[in-house]
Parts: C-alpha cells; sequence; structure tokens
C-alpha cells in the first residue's frame, strides 16, 4: 500500500469504513507491524466496531503471548452485537465444549 492509498485508507475509517480498517490492520500485519495492526484494531474496539472486534479477539487467540481469555471474551462480545463471524466463532467454542 502506497503513501496515498494509506492517506485514503485513513480517511475512510475516519468516516466509519470498517472494512477500510480491516484492510489498514491487515497491511501493517503483511508489512511486519503487528503492534501498528493490534493498535488500529483496538482503535476499531474503542469506536464499537464489531467486524475489529472480532478480529482483534481472533488475534489474541492465535498470536503467542496475546491474552487468550480476552480474545474470546471479544469474540463473544462482538457476537451479542450481532456479527455474523463472531456468532460463528462462539458455535465453534461451543461445539468444542469451551
Amino acid at each position: 500500500m502506497d503513501e496515498a492509498a494509506l492517506l485514503e485508507t485513513k480517511r475512510r475509517i475516519e468516516a466509519g469504513d470498517s472494512e477500510a480498517r480491516l484492510a489498514l490492520a491487515s497491511h501493517y500485519d503483511r508489512t511486519g507491524d503487528p503492534g501498528e495492526a493490534r493498535r488500529v484494531l483496538e482503535q476499531g474496539v474503542t469506536d464499537d466496531d464489531v467486524r475489529a472486534m472480532t478480529a482483534l479477539g481472533q488475534m489474541f487467540l492465535v498470536r503467542p503471548g496475546m491474552p487468550v481469555a480476552d480474545g474470546i471474551r471479544l469474540i463473544i462480545e462482538a457476537a451479542q452485537k450481532g456479527e455474523a463471524e463472531a456468532a460463528h466463532q462462539v458455535a465453534v467454542f461451543a461445539a468444542a465444549g469451551a
């Protein structure tokens, strides 16, 4: 993502575009900056973006050293707010006996 695309993505995030937030977090993750990816998703949680909540919860579940219990809590909260991917993940938790 070049500088112009980064600026446009950040502008879209400020306008409430959840897809742009996920794209930016993914960009930072792919380019070796997982801390910035986490920060972008955490801001989404602060903004009550349920897709960012789900993505951050998933990050916490799969990355070593992350707060797994917080990941589960975020995914459950996103599911309770109607986020479909989070609801699917909660069903997987239930099927696994978690």
